[in-house]
């Protein structure tokens, strides 16, 4: 509590191994009735722009309100193998090849099947041609659709 009242956001988490953080001592539950707002990484991709989860991922708290499922539109066009985490899952899920390159219909075939958000937030969006496929995601999606540049602060309600 006290640390809430002096800073407006805090990064929670408990070390380990690779300077990486792990769940903190206080329970996401116990965190929620403390903040305005908690913010969970539930799963990372290990710095890739796409993946597909394993049966076990992501743990979700029980508690949670709402889920995003980050996308980096930098995937797209790249080859499966290598800008997927969990590559075959992906290519099974979207019907395609680990050798094809990721289109915006695979992105949302992986999307729709794995089913596990509320809203899809599309990162990394800059150009004409990243634009133009963020709104072919958004239009194949289930779910509302977020897109833009978090590094530049831009970011637009696509669906």
């Amino acid at each position: 509590r006290k640390a809430l009242t002096a800073y407006r956001v805090l990064c929670l988490g408990t070390p380990c191994e690779n300077g990486k953080l792990t769940a903190p001592s206080l329970s996401v539950e116990t965190l929620a009735t403390l903040a305005d707002y908690v913010l969970v990484e539930a799963d990372g991709a290990k710095t890739l722009p796409l993946k597909a989860h394993a049966e076990h991922e992501p743990v979700i708290p029980a508690c949670a309100g709402r889920t995003v499922c980050v996308v980096g539109v930098d995937g797209l066009g790249v080859p499966v193998s290598q800008t997927c985490h969990r590559p075959q899952r992906f290519a099974q899920l979207a019907g395609v090849s680990v050798d094809d390159a990721v289109t915006p219909e695979a992105v949302a075939a992986v999307l729709c099947v794995e089913g596990l958000h509320d809203v899809v937030l599309i990162n990394k969006v800059e150009t004409a041609a990243d634009w133009r496929a963020a709104q072919r995601i958004a239009a194949l999606c289930e779910t509302p659709v977020v897109a833009g540049s978090l590094w530049r602060d831009d970011l637009r309600c696509l669906r």
